[in-house]
């Protein structure tokens, strides 16, 4: 990645940053990484109004060494922390060969906590992710943490991320049906 691209993209996470500090909801697919809105994130101390996240990040990749990942959502759960509203927040990635998606839902049923990691790969969730989520939890709703965690069926074929939208059963809208259609045309053949 050069090195202008690069700017670009930090320059990008803070406009998103700065945006989102107003907003309830934000989801934005592959505009910036998320590990760049997280690291502008620092900067700030409270998004009072935000109740859902959605970002896609490029350190989701099935042949990322998994530390990397755990980076990623241990810092992910130190910024939820400042987000008092959040309800759901998930980082996902796709694109041919590989689906992921990590998330974290308060379920409005039972007023409980979770997070799920779904994809094409196992992805063993360190220790100090789960403390930093269980902080999460605790914080929020006062219960103990549910982890969950499904691996796609082995025959299902990710051919672009249209598919990984749709294999990865997301929590927020990424993507305006009709281009989710789109997307899966042009890439069927």
């Amino acid at each position: 990645m050069s090195l202008a691209v690069q700017a670009a993209e930090i320059d990008t996470g803070y406009a998103l940053v700065e945006a989102s500090l107003g907003l309830e909801h934000l989801a934005a697919s592959f505009v910036s990484d998320a590990s760049q809105f997280f690291d502008a994130c620092q900067k700030w101390n409270i998004w009072p109004r935000l109740e859902s996240l959605a970002l896609t990040s490029n350190v989701l990749k099935s042949q990322q060494q998994s530390v990397y990942i755990n980076d990623l959502l241990e810092t992910v759960a130190l910024v939820a922390m400042k987000m008092p509203r959040l309800k759901s927040m998930e980082l996902w990635n796709g694109r041919a060969g590989f689906a992921g998606v990590f998330q974290y839902q308060i379920l409005e049923s039972d007023g409980t906590a979770m997070i799920t990691w779904r994809g094409t790969w196992d992805l063993p969730l360190e220790p100090r992710v789960l403390k930093a989520w269980q902080a999460v939890a605790s914080e929020r709703v006062g219960c103990e943490l549910q982890v969950v965690t499904e691996i796609l069926d082995a025959n299902i074929f990710i051919t672009s991320h249209g598919d990984a939208i749709r294999y990865l059963r997301l929590l927020n809208t990424v993507v305006h049906p009709v281009s989710l259609w789109q997307i899966q045309e042009e890439t069927a053949y």
